[in-house]
Formats: C-alpha cells, sequence, structure tokens
C-alpha cells in the first residue's frame, strides 16, 4: 500500500512539475510575442519620430524661405517709404516757402 501511495504522490509531483513547466514556458512565449511588439512599436516610434524631424526641417526651410522674401520686400518697401518722405518733407518746405512769401 505504501508504494502505491509513494508512487501516487511521486506521479501527482511529477504532473504538477510538467503542469508548472508548461505555465512557465507559454509565460515565456507571452513575454517573447511583448518583447517583439514593444520591438515593433519603438521601432515605428522611431520612424515617426524621424518623419516629425524631417517634416519639421522641411518647415522651418520653407517658412525660413519665405521671412527672407517677406524681409527683402520690407526692405523694398522701407527705402520707398523713406522716398516719399523726403519728398514730402520737400513738399512741405516749398509750401512754407509759399505762404511765407504771400
Amino acid at each position: 500500500k505504501s508504494d502505491s501511495a509513494a508512487a501516487k504522490a511521486v506521479d501527482a509531483n511529477k504532473k504538477r512539475v510538467r503542469d508548472e513547466k508548461g505555465k512557465q514556458q507559454k509565460d515565456v512565449a507571452e513575454v517573447r510575442v511583448d518583447i517583439g511588439e514593444l520591438k515593433d512599436a519603438i521601432k515605428e516610434a522611431g520612424v515617426s519620430v524621424d518623419n516629425v524631424a524631417a517634416v519639421e526641417k522641411k518647415f522651418n526651410a520653407l517658412v525660413n524661405k519665405k521671412l527672407a522674401k517677406e524681409k527683402a520686400k520690407l526692405e523694398v518697401k522701407k527705402r520707398e517709404l523713406m522716398k516719399l518722405n523726403q519728398k514730402l518733407k520737400e513738399v512741405q518746405k516749398n509750401q512754407a516757402k509759399i505762404f511765407c512769401g504771400v
């Protein structure tokens, strides 16, 4: 009897070990899948970051180009305004002479 009880206990222990080993293997497989998904997510995030950086670089270049053009236009307008201001001063000076002469 004791041999059969011991054999049953040994069989039960072996089954528990097999079941536990199976659970551990399943857990390891799940962790490997999770790691693979994490790697994919990191790669996608890296690509996304690279894409955002590329778009940002292009956007900044475009903005700087537009700003340079606008700056050049403003300089032209500024020179034109200065010329008009000089002409206005001449006209006011001439008007003062006319009024004084009357």
